[in-house]
């Protein structure tokens, strides 16, 4: 943090909170006609706290007002930076703070039902401010019940026993039926063939160009990489999957190189260069990218083999306790367990895995060192 910024926050306390943020509003230029472009936001607050001003968490401080206000907020105005949206996001975007998996600017529809205790923008779309309420943050109370700043789903709204908590308020604007059904990793093309970009606003922020060979930190997913997938598949997950999301060797990231210009395909890392899902599984239907893009090569089986059907059905025969089998990808279970989810051809991958050609561009090539 910059010396001007820890002044700032070392003023902010007490009598001198309203006199010192009516000082930095004005210094900054701040306006409340019309709502400022978030890199406009942006500027203000690295002026303010320094160029790392997200590193620290203005809520719940009594002395960050300034963060989210241009002037300290009265009964008559709450003097936000920019709209429900931008004043979230200038945080909560490129790695920053966490960011949600939920797009915004949707309005009621035919399997959407916004309750009217849920605030939408002045064109009738949802914003960050709908599903989440800052002010008891403000005010420093229920800061353990309140962590995600959730609003209290409607009375309306049937909660369900068993199913998680963040799931049930779903149900407060999304019929059941389709949230259990709900798969961003299809539909991604409308049947002209164009891209569907409110499919892409599941995972990122913004609509990537598909034609452009971006770096992981241009990718605007709403969250870290491997978080975004773990956010729906953490109750499926699949054998290996926590020991690959590390850093590579030099040997192994040579050998990854060297696949991608044999086979002519991306083997992504993330933000940090890190083994991510994304590494080994393409989340976009074929058609997203051009045929000749690395990103567009996507590996889908027709059907299971017959011979891994038959091996699959050794395992779960009752009464035979089996250990586990990685290839397979299929957890430890006996008599008393079963597989965590159904027996699937192999999808989304960016390589055959079943018969190695996903691992050998990695491992094949002596890049395994452990």
């Amino acid at each position: 943090m910059t010396n001007e910024g820890m002044k700032i926050r070392g003023w902010l306390t007490g009598a001198g909170v309203l006199a010192t943020v009516m000082v930095v509003a004005m210094a900054l230029g701040s306006a409340r006609a019309g709502a400022p472009p978030l890199a406009e936001i942006e500027a203000e607050l690295t002026r303010a706290f320094g160029t790392e001003f997200y590193r620290e968490d203005p809520h719940w401080q009594a002395n960050a007002c300034v963060a989210c206000h241009t002037s300290r907020p009265d009964r008559q105005e709450l003097y936000l930076r920019g709209d429900g949206n931008t004043m979230c996001t200038v945080c909560h975007t490129r790695g920053r703070a966490s960011r949600e998996p939920h797009p915004v600017g949707g309005v009621d529809s035919e399997a959407v039902s916004i309750p009217a205790e849920f605030p939408l923008d002045d064109q009738g779309k949802t914003t960050c401010l709908t599903c989440h309420d800052h002010t008891p943050a403000c005010e420093r109370r229920d800061r353990r019940e309140k962590a995600n700043f959730l609003r209290p789903a409607p009375t309306t709204v049937e909660m369900v026993a068993g199913e998680p908590e963040l799931l049930n308020f779903c149900y407060a604007c999304h019929r059941r039926e389709d949230v259990e059904e709900y798969n961003p990793h299809e539909g991604q093309l409308d049947p002209a063939g164009a891209i569907e970009e409110r499919r892409c606003l599941f995972c990122h922020s913004q609509v990537p160009d598909p034609e452009a060979a971006p770096s992981p930190q241009d990718y605007q997913l709403r969250k870290e990489m491997s978080v975004t997938c773990i956010g729906c598949h953490l109750l499926t997950p699949h054998a290996g999957a926590a020991e690959h999301l590390e850093q590579p060797s030099e040997k192994t990231m040579a050998a990854a190189q060297q696949a991608e210009q044999e086979l002519g395909v991306v083997l992504p890392m993330d933000e940090k260069g890190r083994i991510t899902c994304a590494t080994c599984h393409n989340p976009h239907e074929k058609g997203v990218f051009p045929e000749d893009h690395p990103a567009g090569v996507r590996y889908d089986e027709d059907k299971l083999p017959p011979e891994v059907i038959s091996k699959f059905e050794q395992m779960v025969r009752p009464g035979k306790p089996v250990r586990r089998d990685f290839r397979l990808g299929l957890p430890d279970f006996s008599s008393e367990m079963r597989p965590v989810s159904e027996l699937k051809p192999e999808r989304n991958m960016r390589l055959p895995a079943r018969q190695g050609t996903l691992c050998a561009a990695c491992h094949g090539a002596g890049g395994i060192d452990r």
